[in-house]
Order: structure tokens, then C-alpha cells, then sequence
């Protein structure tokens, strides 16, 4: 018995050896083998194991060929080998072994191919996927070749434009210096108050560097009053424009900057056109900013909104943590989409935005999103020393020598291209805005007769915002003294504020009432006023202190007379919903009595604007509103569109109006205002590609009485015109002005009506 348990003992001990000889041969062969990274969803055949015949898939051969068994190396396509392109396959040339090839296999597949007596080229529809495929090559006597081909994913970015900086000297058709302290462009102190001038000889290239030089400077430049002298370029020129500018795309540098006090290095971008007037109306993309005496942050904003003072901006920082800092290489990113920008800092995003708008001074509603930023932009770099950005902060002597060093500078274009025309504006907050109490004709405003204002100015600011009701305010900290009395004109009651002490500030003497305003709908601000001289006051929506007293729209100046006045403004709400945010009339800095009343808020969807709203003349003395068809959602505002249908892109300025159905399309505006027994001229640009017949009419709102009628034929473009003379009588509702287009597709723009 202990003999059979010796036996069986050892029985076991041998298989147990066996068992281990066979994991190890099996480990062996596994670990021999290159790493096969495809899709799970392929099969990868036993027969690729087994012919693999220790052939580098990386290196070419010149093995010879012929004899029975022989192997030809074969090399996988090192560039260029990317999902869904062919894939070309090399060996030494030899007409017999291609000759002999009968059969491709990718991941077990027999595929179809092209073959040369030095080349195999298979289709890309066998590799859709970035990954690594395994090729076995049958060719009759010849053993079976194996090949492992990586592909990478299909590049989604072309470079458009790049400077490397190789040379020794700034190349000057691409960049061009601007010299100065900023009067020379009407800025100045570059309009923030900087320390700097801006000189040629702070600029240099040199060992693939470019590099901006800060130096301690008062003597050179002694005249333009600066501290400092230090470099700033651009890719456009005050001579011939734009050198380089984008639309969209991936825009990114490798930069080392500067630490210290008062440094303010800056990669941005301005807009190369004036399509969308100034700044900042007409936007501004801050890639990168930093402030040298912050060595671990780096910031991002964007600029739009209206002109300034009434511009806004949004952005983020990215913080670097303890183990680097702005004074190491790094890569900035910005990648500009139709309808969203992202900021990155070595590859890493921290800031996205969707959210902006742009409405030009004296324009009566908001550029058509996602304007400002469908036009080219050129690109900036400089640095700055001191000024507000960073507390009127400036280096010291240690500082110094202080410099910001571009390794590249590089713009990439999807290769797929933009489309602008689906681009479209983040979701307005429905849910807020039809949870929001709303009153009579959709007014916002709860008391038009100032039932529950107080009659003794409130001191302090003990309002509760929940009650939706007037303020009377005289803030003691300001300074301001009023008085209050409601008066009745015209069956219009009015709050006559009678201002004694001017106070400090313009909101030193405020009416103030609560009401909600939803992300992402206009608003439009009416009202009736008067004052016993003439005086500005400024009216504006804002939060409280639980917003940050943050303002949701411009500030509105408005120049009252000693007569009755009716004023509107419309602004778009670009910030996050606010239940309890304050209409303001601030009345301060100036004394005297001022009188306000019928006051309303009424508010619509996607930045449009009531189109029958009565129409006083524009600042520019055109009386049509949208004429450029750049303003509103749908680039209609304030325009009605009948039995035809309205396309084209923002920047066009032009609609292209197209009657549907084969009749007749109409175009009109209602609501302008026009003055008795005047002159006036009605003008528009009109293509078509046919001869297209435009009727244009100046009628009353129900096109009954016609007040001057025209007949037209548009085929290439063409600005033409009607001159009439107003009636002696002009209806309250103002006329309406209406072209009616033929049965072919006609492109309109510059339509003006002026006196």
C-alpha cells in the first residue's frame, strides 16, 4: 500500500511537471508576439498565430526570394495610415513573389487588394477603426508574411497657418510691430493704463525663439512719459490690413513668461473687420493672460456685448499647482467652434462658453447670433508692464531681465470646414421664464400707477424684493435728497421725484422696482418722462446683493425735456435667471423735478424684439429698422415675412426672400413713424438671377390708403429708389412699408427710408 502511494505520488509530481513545461512553451510563444490592439468585435484567426514567423513589422529587408518556404519581409506604411484611408503595404521590389500573392487576410478576413511588384495597397473600408491590424500576405511557395498595421484615428485638424520662429529676424510678412503707448490708435496707455512704450528693438528671433523684452526704461522714449519699453505684435498691419486673420479653428502657442510684479503678458485676438462697429460690441478673445507676481495662474476671457462702457465679458483661470508655473513652457489652446469657444493649457480644458451677443451703439436689438464671432480675427502678442489689470502694480529691479518667449505659434482648420448656418444660441431658460408672474398686455410690472410706492424716501435699503413693489430711495451713504409727489397728465400718472441734493452718485436718488428676468429672452424697457429742465437720467436692470449687484443690462442714458418723452430700450439677458432682479431709475448728480410713468417690461424669446413697435428714426436717421437683416434670431427682426421663406448668413448683410408655392412673397415693416407733408426717399439694393418684379408701398397698417407706390425689375444687383411726399395727415400707428417680390427668389439689403 505504501509502495501504490508512492507510485501515484509520483505519477502526480510528473504531470505537474508536464503542466508547468506546457504554461511556460504557451507563455513564451504568447510573450514572443507583438501586442494586437483591435476592436474586440474582430476575430482574430488561429492561423495568424501560427504564421508568424518572427517577422519585424517595423523594419524593412532586402531578404532574397525564390526557393520553397522563403520569406519576404514586408514593411506596414509608417505615415500617413489613418481609419478609413488605404493602407499601403512595401517589400524589396520582386516581380515573382507579387507574381505569386493570392490572398490578403485582415484580422482573419480575406479582403480585396491592389498589388505592384513592390507594393500592396488595400482599401479603406477594412480599416474603419484606430487601432492595430494584424495582415497576413499568402503567395503561394512563399511562407505566409505577417504584418501588424497601426492606424490612427482620421485627423480632424489641417494647419492653416504656423510660424516657428526658425529665422533670426521677426518675419515681417506675418507679423507686424506696433510701436507706441496706444494714442496713436486713440488709446491711451493702450487704454488700461499701462507703463510701457511698445518698441521695434523689444522684439527679436532668434534660436527658434521669438522673444518680447520688458526692459527699465525712461530716457529712450523720454517725450511719451513711460517707465518701461517692451514688445507687441500682431498679424495685421495699419498699412495693408489683415496679414493673417480666422474664422474659427484651433489656435495655439508654446510660451514661457514672465514672474514679477506688474508683468501682464497677453496671446489674444482681435477682430479684423469693423461688421459689428467697436469695442466691445465687436469682441475680443483672450487666449492667455497672466500676471507675473501670480506664477501658478494663467486666465481666459471673452469680450462682447455692446459698446463700451456697456460691454461684458466672461472667463476662467487655470491654476498650475505647486509643481510648474507660468515661467516653464506651455502649450495655450483656443478652439473656436460656430457656437461654442474652449480654452485650454496643455491640453487640459477649463473654460467653455456658448453664451454671448453683440449690439451695435444706437441699434435697436442684438446682432443675429453668433455674432460677433462669425468674422476673422488676427492674433496679438505682447507684453505689458503695469496698469489697472493688476492694481497699478510694477516690477522691481529683481525683475528684472523679463521676458516672454514663443517657442510656436500655430492655427489649425477642421478639415471638414464650418458651417455658420448651424450655429445656434445655447437654450433659452423656458422653465424660469413660464414659471415667472406676468400681467396685463405682458408687462412685467405689476403697479403702472405707483399705487404702492412710498411717499418718504427709504435710507437704507430695506426692500423686500419678494413684493414686487415701487421704491423711493435717498441712500444716506450717497448723499442724495428728494421729495416725492404723484401727478396726473394726460391720464398718464407719473412719480415726480423732485430732486434737492444731487448726492455723489448717479443712484444717490432711485425709483426701484422688483421683477424676474430669464436667461436668454430680450427685454424691452418702456417708459413716459419729463423734468423741469433738461437732465440725464440713466435707467439700467441689475441684481441685488445675492447676484453680486451684477447688470443684466446696459446702462441707458436718457435726455429728458420739459416735454413728455417716450423712451424704449431692449437688451438681451445673457446671465443666469434672476426671480428678484431691479428695474433702476436712478436720478442722482443733477437736482430738479423729474417725472416718470407708464412704465413697462415685456419680454420675448431668442433675442426678437415686438416688430410692431412704433418706429422713431434710428441715430443715423433711417427709419427701418434691420435694414442689414443682421439683427434678431432668425435675422428677420422687426420685419414680417408672408408666403415666402428668409435665408443667408449673418455677416452678408442681405436676405435672400424666396416666395414659395410659385406666388407672390411679401415683405414689411409696420409701425414707422413719419412726419407730416415730408420728403422722403425709400431705397433698397435688390439681384435676383432673372428679371424679378418688386412692388415697393408706403400704406397705412391696413393698406387701404397708399401714401407713394413703385414699380421695380431686379436682376443684377442694383440700388434703386422711390422718392414721395408724406400726406398731411400720418396715422398714430405709423405706416407700413412693403415690398412685394415676384415668383423668383430675390437677395435684399441696405434698406433705408430717410428724410
Amino acid at each position: 500500500m505504501k509502495n501504490s502511494k508512492k507510485s501515484i505520488i509520483a505519477i502526480i509530481a510528473v504531470l505537474l511537471v508536464a503542466i508547468c513545461i506546457v504554461v511556460v512553451v504557451v507563455m513564451s510563444k504568447k510573450d514572443s508576439k507583438s501586442e494586437t490592439k483591435v476592436d474586440q468585435a474582430v476575430e482574430t484567426t488561429e492561423s495568424a498565430k501560427e504564421t508568424d514567423v518572427n517577422t519585424e513589422a517595423n523594419t524593412e529587408t532586402n531578404a532574397e526570394s525564390g526557393e520553397d518556404g522563403k520569406i519576404i519581409a514586408i514593411s506596414e506604411m509608417m505615415e500617413d495610415a489613418v481609419a478609413k484611408k488605404d493602407v499601403i503595404l512595401t517589400f524589396s521590389e520582386n516581380e515573382d513573389f507579387s507574381d505569386a500573392i493570392e490572398d490578403v487576410i485582415v484580422n482573419g478576413k480575406s479582403v480585396a487588394f491592389e498589388k505592384t511588384s513592390g507594393t500592396i495597397t488595400i482599401p479603406g473600408d477594412c480599416f474603419k477603426f484606430p487601432v492595430e491590424y494584424t495582415i497576413q500576405v499568402v503567395a503561394g511557395k512563399y511562407d505566409t508574411s505577417l504584418v501588424y498595421q497601426k492606424v490612427l484615428e482620421e485627423p480632424t485638424w489641417e494647419i492653416a497657418w504656423n510660424d516657428e520662429f526658425e529665422g533670426d529676424s521677426l518675419d515681417t510678412s506675418k507679423w507686424d510691430y506696433q510701436i507706441g503707448t496706444g494714442a496713436e490708435y486713440g488709446l491711451t496707455n493702450w487704454g488700461n493704463d499701462e507703463a510701457e512704450y511698445y518698441a521695434k528693438e523689444n522684439v527679436s528671433v532668434g534660436n527658434g525663439v521669438l522673444t518680447l523684452e520688458a526692459i527699465p526704461d525712461v530716457t529712450t522714449y523720454a517725450d511719451a512719459g513711460t517707465s518701461y519699453t517692451s514688445g507687441r505684435i500682431r498679424t495685421y498691419s495699419d498699412d495693408t490690413g489683415s496679414l493673417f486673420s480666422t474664422t474659427y479653428g484651433r489656435i495655439e502657442a508654446k510660451i514661457k513668461l514672465p514672474l514679477g510684479d506688474g508683468f501682464w503678458p497677453a496671446f489674444w485676438m482681435l477682430p479684423a473687420t469693423d461688421t459689428y462697429t467697436t469695442w466691445a460690441a465687436s469682441g475680443e478673445i483672450d487666449i492667455m493672460e497672466a500676471k507675473g507676481r501670480i506664477p501658478n495662474e494663467a486666465t481666459s476671457a471673452l469680450h462682447y456685448g455692446e459698446v463700451w462702457p456697456n460691454n461684458k465679458y466672461s472667463g476662467s483661470a487655470y491654476s498650475f499647482g505647486t509643481e510648474t508655473t507660468i515661467n516653464e513652457y506651455h502649450v495655450y489652446t483656443l478652439e473656436w467652434d460656430i457656437d461654442t469657444i474652449t480654452w485650454y493649457v496643455d491640453g487640459n480644458q477649463y473654460f467653455q462658453t456658448g453664451k454671448w451677443f453683440s449690439k451695435g451703439a444706437d441699434e435697436p436689438a442684438d446682432y443675429t447670433y453668433p455674432a460677433p464671432y462669425d468674422e476673422p480675427f488676427y492674433i496679438l502678442l505682447n507684453l505689458a508692464v503695469g496698469g489697472a489689470f493688476d492694481g497699478f502694480t510694477e516690477p522691481s529691479e529683481e525683475d528684472f531681465p523679463a521676458t516672454m518667449d514663443v517657442d510656436y505659434v500655430r492655427v489649425y482648420k477642421k478639415i471638414g470646414g464650418y458651417d455658420a448656418s448651424q450655429a445656434k444660441a445655447e437654450q433659452a431658460d423656458t422653465a424660469s421664464f413660464e414659471s415667472y408672474e406676468v400681467y396685463e398686455d405682458g408687462n412685467f410690472i405689476t403697479d403702472s400707477v405707483f399705487k404702492s410706492l412710498n411717499e418718504d424716501a427709504l435710507t437704507t435699503a430695506s426692500m423686500d424684493p419678494a413684493s414686487k413693489q415701487w421704491y423711493f430711495l435717498t441712500i444716506s451713504d450717497y448723499s442724495g435728497v428728494a421729495t416725492l409727489a404723484k401727478e396726473v397728465v394726460d391720464d398718464t400718472t407719473y412719480a415726480g421725484i423732485d430732486v434737492t441734493e444731487v448726492g455723489n452718485q448717479n443712484y444717490s436718488v432711485q425709483l426701484i422696482q422688483h421683477m424676474p428676468v430669464a436667461n436668454g429672452y430680450a427685454y424691452t424697457i418702456s417708459f413716459d418722462a419729463y423734468a423741469s429742465k433738461e437732465r440725464e437720467i440713466v435707467v439700467k436692470m441689475s441684481g441685488d446683493g445675492d447676484n453680486g449687484w451684477s447688470v443684466y443690462s446696459s446702462a441707458y442714458s436718457t435726455q429728458l425735456t420739459t416735454e413728455p418723452q417716450h423712451f424704449e430700450y431692449t437688451f438681451s439677458m445673457s446671465a443666469a435667471s434672476d426671480p428678484t432682479a431691479r428695474l433702476e431709475f436712478n436720478l442722482g448728480l443733477d437736482d430738479g423735478l423729474v417725472s416718470i410713468g407708464n412704465v413697462a417690461v415685456k419680454a420675448s424669446s431668442g433675442g426678437n424684439v415686438d416688430p410692431d413697435k412704433i418706429k422713431e428714426p434710428l441715430v443715423s436717421g433711417n427709419y427701418i429698422y434691420n435694414g442689414l437683416f443682421n439683427q434678431g434670431s432668425d435675422r428677420i427682426a422687426f420685419w414680417h415675412l408672408e408666403a415666402g421663406e428668409g435665408s443667408g448668413v449673418n455677416t452678408d448683410k442681405a436676405m435672400v426672400i424666396n416666395p414659395v408655392d410659385g406666388g407672390e412673397a411679401l415683405l414689411y415693416q409696420t409701425g414707422i413713424l413719419l412726419k407730416a407733408s415730408a420728403d422722403y426717399t425709400l431705397s433698397f439694393t435688390g439681384a435676383a438671377d432673372t428679371g424679378t418684379e418688386i412692388t415697393a408701398q408706403i400704406t397705412d397698417v391696413n393698406g387701404k390708403t397708399i401714401y407713394a407706390v413703385g414699380n421695380f425689375v431686379v436682376s443684377a444687383e442694383t440700388k434703386t429708389s422711390l422718392a414721395f411726399k408724406m400726406s398731411d395727415k400720418v396715422p398714430e400707428e405709423g405706416v407700413t412699408v412693403t415690398f412685394r417680390i415676384g415668383d423668383t427668389a430675390v437677395r435684399m439689403k441696405d434698406i433705408s427710408l430717410v428724410n
